[in-house]
Order: C-alpha cells, then structure tokens, then sequence
C-alpha cells in the first residue's frame, strides 16, 4: 500500500507544496512534450529521486497492480492495430508510465499532516 516511509532524506524534509507544484511541472513537461528523449530523461530523473529517497523501484512496480494493463495496452494496440508500429507503442506506454512513476516518491516521501 502507498503509505510514507519514515526515511530521514533530502527529499523528505522538502517542503510537501514545492514536491506538488514539481509534481505538475513533471507531468506538464510529458503532456507538452511527448517525445522519447523527454520520456527517458523523466524515467532517468525518477529513478535517481527514487534512490535519493531510499524507495525500493520494486515497491513502486508492486503499487501500480491493475495500472499495468493500461501502460502495456499501446503496445498491444500498436503493434497489431496501427500502421506506427510497437515502437511508437512502446513510446506511449513509457509516457503514461512517466505519468505514474513520480506520483509515489511524492506519496513516500510526504506525511499526510504536512499537506
């Protein structure tokens, strides 16, 4: 369950409104800028914030359960259904996983008291 994990990080002790507002800066960069090289630089930079706050990747991989089959759904539609191929499905799927991915180190890393 997405719960806080009492870590003494920086990123815990980061102010929970400027994770937020980050958090829509993130996500409004992926929104307006839907190409590959701002997927992997996100994928990149969630990583490093994952390993900044001492959050296992493998936790979060566990914690988005049914929201799989939605981030793997253009890779089955794509490679059978559209002229673009998987790999453009591929690329719509690692944009709606960057869309997921940064929303569990802000939910790790907050105490619900100081939102």
């Amino acid at each position: 369950m997405l719960t806080y994990k009492d870590n003494q990080t920086f990123i815990h002790s980061v102010d929970a409104r400027l994770k937020m507002i980050f958090l829509v800066l993130l996500v409004g960069a992926l929104l307006a800028f839907p190409r590959a090289d701002v997927a992997v630089s996100v994928l990149v930079f969630v990583a490093l914030l994952y390993a900044a706050a001492r959050v296992s990747l493998f936790e979060m991989f566990g914690e988005l359960k049914f929201f799989w089959v939605i981030i793997l759904l253009p890779i089955i539609i794509h490679a059978f259904f559209t002229k673009e191929g998987i790999v453009y499905g591929i690329m719509r799927s690692a944009v709606l996983f960057d869309l997921a991915a940064p929303t569990s180190p802000e939910i790790y890393t907050t105490e619900l008291k100081k939102i």
